[in-house]
């Protein structure tokens, strides 16, 4: 098993959307309603390569407001209560909350989180003294880790047969869409393909041109979205037959933006000060890989 860090996504590029907005005065503080809060969603997704086993994501929720909206939230005499309701296709097996805004944990990850406003200010001060020009302040909310089955689980559906016909052999590699992500708005700015090379030469490859270098074949794709969902990818590379080559499983690396396979939705309870302008979601995959079905046309 291969597992990779992952950095979290950021709001630097959010765009917050004008609001509707009421001012509410008080003797020391002037405080803009609705505050204006993006989600941030992270996943790290590993994979095992047996049918049989299961695989996990690990992910992190984190709530982003502006600075301005920080400052006056962490100075106010009555800061208005924040409440948090998540909801999951996924239920994750356990869950952290973050205990610097949360002073209790709840009994599962569907039921209410509220925050500790008193934490929360305490919190927001001490961001707020080492900012430095950042414009939101992230503000982590709880951590989770789910066992899913791989074929609930993977973004991406590969296959890879080794088939020899006549003097040749071919590695295909077929690439579709997990369904479960089908209907969401997502892209993937980068999947990689690899297998590693015990001999024999490249003939060709199909468009994408894949590179080999180090005993590796390698093919990066880049910007792909949801065309794959009706129209499965397929990457080829013919080899000379040779006694040297064998056949490898295909290593995949991908990053899929709009989607996370948690289902994770998150909601406010109660709340009219507070609205979720925008929610960044985010999944990068360790290395999992397809174990190669092999053909030989010849017998």
């Amino acid at each position: 098993m291969f597992t990779s860090s992952f950095t979290p996504a950021s709001t630097e590029n959010v765009a917050f959307s004008s609001q509707t907005q009421e001012t509410v005065e008080s003797e020391r503080e002037e405080m803009v309603y609705p505050i204006a809060i993006a989600i941030i969603e992270t996943a790290n997704a590993i994979f095992k390569s047996e049918e049989s086993c299961t695989s996990k994501v690990e992910g992190e929720l984190i709530m982003s407001i502006p600075c301005d909206a920080a400052t006056v939230l962490s100075a106010s005499k009555l800061p208005p209560s924040l409440k948090i309701r998540l909801s999951s296709t996924t239920v994750p097996s356990a869950f952290i909350v973050n205990r610097q805004i949360f002073s209790t944990k709840p009994p599962t990850i569907n039921d209410i989180l509220e925050v500790n406003m008193n934490l929360l200010q305490d919190f927001l001060k001490k961001r707020l003294e080492t900012i430095g020009n950042s414009l939101r302040i992230n503000i982590p909310l709880l951590k989770y880790y789910s066992p899913v089955a791989k074929e609930d689980l993977a973004p991406l559906v590969a296959n890879s047969f080794w088939t020899t016909s006549g003097d040749e052999v071919i590695l295909s590699i077929d690439v579709s869409v997990n369904k479960a992500i089908a209907e969401q708005n997502f892209y993937f700015p980068r999947i990689v393909f690899a297998n590693s090379l015990s001999g024999g030469r490249v003939v060709k490859t199909n468009p994408p041109a894949a590179e080999t270098a180090n005993n590796i074949l390698k093919w990066e794709r880049l910007d792909v979205g949801n065309e794959l969902v009706d129209n499965p990818d397929r990457l080829t590379a013919t080899f000379e037959l040779s006694s040297e080559l064998s056949p490898t499983p295909t290593h995949l690396e991908f990053e899929v933006e709009g989607a996370v396979i948690s289902g994770t939705d998150i909601a406010l309870v109660d709340s009219d000060s507070y609205c979720i302008l925008t929610t960044v979601k985010k999944t990068k995959s360790g290395k999992y890989w397809t174990e190669p079905k092999v053909i030989d046309s010849n017998c």
